[in-house]
């Protein structure tokens, strides 16, 4: 498993899925949106998330995000869709759930309660020599 971690992103590869855990627990700034955005990008291309099936992001710190980091999430949804890839959200908070219903983007995005649950649901990689 290997683990990348900044002060506001923790990257991290789990069997087949790449795990982005977002650190901050508001993400309002453009600044900050774009650097996020930057970082995401750069954690699902080659070498470190770029043959992930899965790439999911774990907003279990998240309490509030812009509209600026929906359109982030929906580049990248594209993005990973047109690759044959996976994008997960876990761990929203009420008021991110209600913001995603609110937009619709609840019909977009595969939303699961916990990090965990979606590892756990993953297939197992084969031993060697198996």
């Amino acid at each position: 498993m290997t683990v990348t971690s900044s002060r506001h992103i923790q990257v991290e590869r789990r069997q087949d899925a790449l795990v982005i855990a977002l650190l901050d627990n508001r993400i309002t700034d453009s600044g900050h949106v774009h650097a996020l955005h930057v970082w995401i990008q750069e954690a699902t291309e080659p070498p470190q998330g770029g043959n992930a099936n899965v790439v999911m992001i774990d907003f279990a710190n998240v309490e509030y995000l812009s509209s600026s980091m929906l359109s982030v999430l929906v580049a990248l949804q594209a993005r990973l869709q047109r690759q044959g890839r996976r994008l997960v959200l876990a761990g929203l908070a009420d008021t991110l759930r209600s913001i995603f219903r609110m937009t619709k983007l609840h019909r977009v995005f595969d939303i699961h309660d916990d990090a965990a649950e979606v590892i756990a649901s993953l297939p197992r990689p084969l031993a060697r020599g198996a």
